[in-house]
């Protein structure tokens, strides 16, 4: 069984008696052997947040307070779901549309007709366009 060495005696094999108590729990880098350390060498409350890998802590370790909470995770989605559901029903589709953008490559052409039913219209092209109107935007793209 690994010992460590006795002052005073052990003469001329002290290191080796050290090295061999100490490779019991080290690597021979100095690091600690892996599951060298167990639960009743931690101190209790010594272990934070911060030193936890995300993940890796199990249901069954949790508070029945927080398990509680998590698990209303589905309810929360659905009343989401009930709320975008009366949003939709109160949005008027064709009047939304009226108030889109539009987009054109009108390119060298000056004159090339506004598309109809847009607010605001984006011009891509070389020449300013003359049938623009208040809001739209004039891209230049050579």
């Amino acid at each position: 069984m690994a010992r460590l060495p006795q002052p005073g005696g052990d003469a001329g094999n002290w290191g080796e008696i050290l090295n061999d108590f100490l490779s019991q729990s080290h690597t021979g880098d100095g690091t600690l052997k892996p599951d060298s350390v167990g639960a009743p060498q931690i101190k209790s409350q010594s272990v934070t947040n911060a030193a936890l890998v995300d993940g890796t802590i199990q249901e069954v370790k949790l508070s029945n307070d927080v398990v509680g909470k998590l698990n209303t995770g589905p309810q929360a989605i659905s009343a989401i779901t009930s709320l975008q559901s009366a949003l939709d029903d109160k949005v008027d589709k064709t009047e939304l549309a009226t108030h889109a953008m539009g987009y054109i490559v009108h390119g060298s052409v000056a004159s090339t007709a506004r598309p109809i039913g847009y607010s605001c219209v984006t011009w891509a092209g070389s020449v300013q366009p003359i049938n623009a109107v208040l809001n739209d935007i004039w891209i230049y793209k050579a």
